[in-house]
């Protein structure tokens, strides 16, 4: 299959057109540039799972993974509930409740643990939450884990594209999950006025208010149950953005009351970092999708009069947060860090917070340290992501393995979850692999960060790249396996799609399309649905079922539109319904498509087609006449 690209970047994993592949005019018809029995009839229905599931059993869990990870604790309590064993289910959780901690920067391991629990794709989950509460009222795990599982299974159904361009069944869908949602975590809040996860989802679930003073009131409400737990205030922060009804100033006032009046070394602090990173990539949208030249210097512009000397020398301060050696601090620098990295356009501003790190921590960030210089293991990602986005493979190999030494010499606080670091930066090293076509190392690194985060299903990512690399090998079935896992235990749609190109692949060609219409039909980023339409109108046209080719492409077409899909989507997409029209002998259709798509690309299988027809054509008007 045309193989995938992924941004790059340890700090990514935390959070959660490409080269052309060009068939011959024999052929289907071309594939997408990015990496059930059949049905007549295509329809945007509510998605549900895949099929290909029945291919073989798979497990989440690869062997030898950590049984201690919230990932891994957490499917045990995930099939525990499947399997109406709620006794079972309680005690398992309990104990991660005993080891949790509400500390400032998070709520380890329990906020992890209880959204690994709630897989959205899994259809059985919900009656038998459902079935949990009915039979313990007062309790409040299985309120909180269906408040989960709705909360999910929301955002699954409607995506997280602009509400505009979300089919008006998943946006109803949408708000009848999160309705649940809220009221199953105002029923735990009842039993258990002083449960921070549950203030946490209701703060996060605020911003659909678009009454900003009836939101600000869930926001206070947990504050004064939790006046120091930071994710309540970066989760409001992040509902003041216009997107969400607030407004550059409101962030801005936000900040400044709750970062500007606590304690110089309060967590809180770091609200300046993220209030930074918001407004610079605001003014990269306003930049545009320019060259880096042109954009940086737009970037550099807007910024000045977006954030100022002062909000900038703030989030600097901001940096100073915690020890060098403070593990759970320095993730959340790095975290913030990285998403100044991303914002196309502010190179100056990355490579200044990064020196300004390095000074604070006293850290040497070249690639050959001097004789008896620190290093730190937040800057050597930072700095593996700065070289690996410049296509220098080696150097970041170096100071991603410089990481992992760096965090070897380091205390492990109470509740830090120190595997999951170290799995996410054998994620970054299983993606230098990945990109050098060694699919055989990427597969050793990706299944080490699987192992050490509990299962392939903990960060999508890791697992997406594993799949990947065992279709590049022809390990069919391992590939499956491993999508599958990444998809039933987070619903990743970019899993879902290539998971189809397997199973493609493996000539696997109902449950491919099975697939490809599941992802065409949900609300996945844009190039996925695309591609899946795409790859369905080749795997007809290869088995000469052109009526079923043009029945899709008619059927998807409203994907098609330039603006919203790339350029080449739509090429490809003109290009394979001309050979379907080719094949059913409708001629002048088909050259009606191959222009259509020559407007958008210059695909060599459009061309060599237009002049076919075009003969063709002629041919034909001459004997008319």
């Amino acid at each position: 299959m045309p193989r995938i690209s992924l941004p790059h970047g340890f700090w990514m994993a935390l959070l959660a057109g490409s080269a052309l592949s060009l068939a011959s005019c024999g052929s289907g018809g071309s594939h997408s540039t990015h990496g059930a029995a059949h049905s007549d009839s295509e329809s945007a229905a509510t998605p549900s799972m895949g099929a290909a599931e029945k291919l073989a059993a798979h497990k989440l869990l690869p062997a030898g993974a950590n049984a201690a990870a919230p990932f891994a604790r957490a499917w045990q309590v995930h099939q525990s509930i499947r399997a109406g064993d709620f006794a079972r289910a309680d005690r398992l959780a309990a104990k991660v409740v005993a080891a949790s901690k509400v500390g400032p920067w998070h709520d380890a391991p329990f906020a992890a643990f209880a959204q690994f629990v709630a897989s959205p794709t899994d259809p059985e989950l919900e009656p038998q939450l459902d079935a949990w509460v009915k039979a313990q009222p007062r309790n409040v795990m299985p309120l909180l884990l269906r408040g989960h599982y709705y909360f999910r299974h929301a955002w699954w159904v409607r995506g997280e594209d602009y509400a505009g361009n979300v089919s008006a069944l998943h946006l109803a869908e949408f708000d009848r999950q999160i309705a649940l949602a809220k009221a199953d975590f105002h029923a735990v809040l009842r039993l258990q006025p002083d449960n921070a996860n549950a203030s946490l989802m209701l703060v996060w679930m605020s911003r659909q208010i678009s009454d900003l003073t009836r939101r600000k009131r869930v926001f206070d409400a947990a504050i004064a149950r939790h006046p120091d737990y930071l994710p309540l205030y970066r989760k409001y922060l992040l509902g003041l953005r216009p997107q969400w009804g607030g407004s550059i100033d409101e962030m801005k006032q936000f900040v400044a009351q709750y970062a500007g009046h606590s304690k110089a070394d309060s967590p809180r602090r770091i609200l300046y970092l993220d209030l930074y990173a918001d407004l610079l990539q605001m003014a990269s949208d306003r930049c545009g999708d320019d060259s880096d030249a042109n954009a940086q210097r737009c970037v550099d512009n807007l910024a000045t009069s977006l954030i100022g000397p002062e909000l900038e020398r703030k989030a600097e301060r901001a940096l100073m947060l915690g020890k060098v050696g403070d593990l759970a601090a320095s993730h959340e620098i790095g975290v913030a860090m990285w998403w100044i990295s991303q914002v196309h356009g502010a190179q100056h501003e990355t490579s200044r917070f990064m020196l300004r790190l390095a000074d604070i921590r006293k850290a040497d960030v070249t690639l050959q340290p001097a004789p008896g210089a620190r290093t730190d293991w937040v800057l050597d990602v930072l700095a593996g992501d700065v070289w690996l986005g410049r296509g220098n493979n080696a150097n970041a190999l170096t100071l991603y393995r410089r990481a992992l030494v760096d965090l070897d010499h380091l205390p492990v606080p109470a509740g830090f979850a120190l595997d999951s670091v170290k799995a996410r930066i054998n994620h970054d090293i299983e993606n230098v692999y990945y990109t050098r076509h060694d699919y055989a190392k990427a597969v050793h690194y990706g299944t080490l960060a699987a192992k050490l985060a509990g299962g392939y299903g903990a960060v999508p990512v890791f697992g997406r790249e594993t799949c990947g690399s065992l279709d590049a090998m022809n390990h069919y079935v391992q590939a499956i396996k491993v999508c599958s896992a990444v998809y039933d235990a987070s619903g990743d749609w970019e899993a879902l799609f290539y998971r189809g190109q397997t199973l493609e692949d493996a000539k696997q060609y109902a449950l491919a399309l099975a697939d490809y219409r599941l992802v065409a039909n949900g609300e996945g980023v844009m190039y996925n649905r695309t591609g899946s339409v795409i790859n369905m109108t080749v795997i007809y046209g290869d088995l000469h079922q052109y009526r079923k080719q043009l029945a899709v492409a008619d059927a998807y077409r409203y994907l098609f539109i330039p603006g919203q899909a790339s350029d080449s989507d739509v090429a490809i997409y003109y290009n394979n319904r001309c050979y379907a029209y080719m094949k059913l002998h409708q001629l002048r259709k088909a050259l009606d498509d191959c222009n259509l798509s020559l407007r958008h690309g210059n695909l060599p299988d459009a061309v060599a087609k237009k002049h076919q027809l075009e003969r063709a054509l002629h041919e034909a008007d001459g004997r008319q006449a």
